[in-house]
């Protein structure tokens, strides 16, 4: 199993809306999730993200495979949606193989799409 960073810990950039959907304010994703692509990357990457219900960054998890499987975790060093030092300690709990991916991004799948893959591939066998 990989991790991938999928808990936004800076509310205040992704607010819900009335009906309790999350998504990154366009004028706040290039710095707060894709600060290490180009504009025109980030740009696009801001009018095609999907919404997410809010509730999902507080729902509990009740079956989680980490407790049975071996699992790694991406900690990108340069990530604005989640502090990399909590990430981390969030592995360390669980015993997760950490990777740090210098200079990323939350968006370090698009950022450092050979390093990503070198960990999935990893993970895979």
């Amino acid at each position: 199993m990989v991790f991938f960073t999928a808990r936004a810990s800076r509310s205040r950039d992704i607010p819900p809306d009335s009906e309790g959907v999350a998504y990154y304010d366009l004028k706040k994703l290039h710095t707060g999730f894709t600060a290490d692509l180009n504009h025109q990357q980030a740009t696009f990457m801001a009018h095609s993200q999907k919404t997410i219900f809010a509730s999902s960054f507080t729902t509990a998890v009740t079956n989680t495979e980490w407790h049975t499987k071996p699992t790694f975790g991406i900690v990108p060093t340069a990530d604005k949606s989640i502090n990399p030092v909590i990430l981390s300690n969030m592995y360390k709990r669980s015993g997760t193989k950490i990777i740090e991916i210098k200079r990323a991004s939350h968006a370090v799948f698009i950022s450092h799409p050979k390093e990503v893959a070198d960990v999935i591939i990893a993970a895979s066998k």
